[in-house]
């Protein structure tokens, strides 16, 4: 496809596959040229034309693609990124960007030598109504606001646990893994609500962090975190993947004059219960491409993952999660639909986000 940027995805299979959807819808409007994936397993159905290799390293040498996006398990993302800037290529990473400090800081040094650029995908960094929520804190549209709860509450089934040999994991092979509640499945509460705070660069004065587990993994699935600032609110974020009743992820913003919410996945932005008009949310792969062709700015920056990386940093310096003892504990359904779930945890994460508590601070008997 003459003048079309060259793209190549690694890792088809997870949510690399909605990853392959999306860029072939953007090769058919003629955005880019779908040239490649990598990937060491069979990749399943392609679209004509694309060319499999079993790894990024072959692939960037014979497809020299302008755009790479790599949706493959958070313990390879950093040798990834470094060999698809090295090669030329700009970079949409997928969540969690990386699992410490130092390498944040190799990649973004890495990016102003190479001059090509990150975009991390933390798809609510694309919601205006994310923005306009940071906007009346930082204004005092909400008066003074004392802090940022964040609250998550799902249910995994054991399928969800074996989907991958990292899965539920906090190392593999010797190399952090810390596929826990906190830093993956609501890596996007943690993230969103520092950025409501803006506090997404900021260095926390203080950290706590609380991490359980109701199953028989090594990760989180049950955790609260809550950050205090110089500068900004305080966040607090607490979610569980052994809810009693799954229930949509949302930021609340708790204002001296006035309580703002949002129901990120929705874009859903309210105000004392009234809703707030915001525009559409903007694609951020859609976003890389217009960066490239006109310098529009990023949405979603590797620079903005400052904070979020950590608190990623600090489960993966942590003790390993506490388990939940099985007098809290139930079951619901069989083999691979099979659920755990901690009586009560529902109330706890919605009282810590409201509160600003940890579950310690609540008297969570667990």
């Amino acid at each position: 496809m003459s003048g079309a940027p060259r793209l190549a995805l690694a890792g088809v299979h997870g949510h690399g596959r909605h990853h392959l959807q999306h860029a072939r819808d953007l090769h058919e409007q003629g955005r880019i040229d779908l040239v490649a994936v990598c990937d060491p397993r069979d990749p399943g159905p392609l679209p004509p034309g694309v060319r499999h290799h079993p790894n990024l390293t072959v692939l960037l040498a014979a497809e020299a693609p302008a755009v790479t996006i790599i949706a493959t398990p958070p313990h390879t993302h950093r040798a990834l990124t470094v060999a698809a800037l090295r090669a030329g290529s700009d970079v949409l990473l997928e969540k969690p960007p990386v699992l410490d400090l130092a390498t944040l800081e190799e990649l973004l040094a890495l990016e102003a030598e190479t001059g090509r650029r990150c975009q991390v995908g933390f798809q609510t960094m694309g919601s205006p109504a994310l923005h306009r929520l940071a906007e009346l804190v930082a204004d005092g549209g909400l008066g003074e606001v004392r802090g940022i709860g964040g609250q998550g509450a799902w249910t995994r089934t054991d399928a969800y646990y074996r989907r991958a040999p990292w899965a539920g994991r906090r190392r593999l092979h010797g190399e952090p893994v810390l596929d826990g509640a906190l830093s993956n499945p609501f890596a996007h509460t943690v993230h969103a609500a520092l950025v409501a705070a803006g506090a997404q660069r900021a260095r926390p004065l203080g950290l706590d962090l609380e991490l359980f587990r109701a199953r028989d993994i090594e990760a989180d699935d049950t955790g609260c975190v809550r950050l205090r600032f110089a500068a900004h609110p305080t966040v607090t974020v607490a979610v569980t993947l052994a809810a009693e009743q799954s229930t949509a992820p949302r930021l609340i913003a708790h204002g001296s004059t006035r309580r703002a919410e949002l129901a990120y996945e929705a874009d859903l932005l309210t105000v004392d219960g009234e809703p707030v008009p915001t525009p559409p949310r903007s694609d951020l792969l859609a976003n890389l491409l217009d960066f490239r062709a006109d310098g529009t700015p990023l949405r979603s920056p590797l620079a903005d993952c400052r904070t979020f990386t950590e608190v990623v940093a600090a489960i993966g310096d942590a003790p390993a999660p506490g388990r939940v003892p099985d007098r809290f504990l139930s079951e619901v359904d069989s083999g691979e639909r099979r659920r755990v779930i901690v009586s009560g945890v529902d109330a706890l994460v919605t009282a810590s986000a409201e509160r600003m508590a940890t579950f310690t601070e609540l008297g969570a008997p667990w």
